[in-house]
């Protein structure tokens, strides 16, 4: 089933421009568990941990880093790693977020404006020339053993 608020949205979109638009930060996340929590210093195992973000993304241009923890999206907790992506696309791209972020054991607020995710489920950024670069979407995967090795 899906929810009334996101088959409103949809109906909204739909009717206003004839194509439903999603928003998108550019970033890729993995799932926060109580050892990435112990050694981020996070008080709790919550929150989506940002592994990459993508050049050009809006991410990227609201200071985003990699290591840092997204604990909530206008004020929405995000208590799970899968709450942030559905957050996000059900908002317009232009809309202005505010990110609570933890980096470096403290808490941080960050403003991003939120880009156009593309019909196939990516955003499609610019290269440092300013013409448009490859396809960029959020992409959730496991750390490699290497990776979990290196944030402990």
């Amino acid at each position: 089933p899906i929810p009334i608020n996101v088959a409103m949205h949809v109906a909204d979109q739909l009717i206003a421009t004839g194509h439903v638009s999603r928003g998108e930060l550019g970033i890729l996340i993995q799932p926060v568990n109580q050892v990435t929590a112990n050694a981020f210093g996070l008080p709790a195992p919550e929150g989506a941990l940002v592994t990459h973000v993508n050049p050009g993304s809006p991410a990227q241009a609201a200071g985003l880093k990699s290591g840092d923890v997204i604990l909530a999206l206008n004020g929405h907790k995000i208590e799970r790693m899968t709450d942030l992506p559905v957050r996000v696309a059900s908002l317009t791209p232009g809309t202005v977020v505010h990110l609570t972020v933890w980096r470096n054991h403290a808490e941080h607020q960050i403003a991003a404006k939120l880009g156009a995710m593309g019909r196939n489920g990516t955003l499609t950024a610019k290269n440092s020339s300013g013409q448009p670069g490859g396809r960029l979407g959020l992409v959730v995967r496991p750390l490699t053993r290497n990776e979990q090795q290196q944030n402990d």
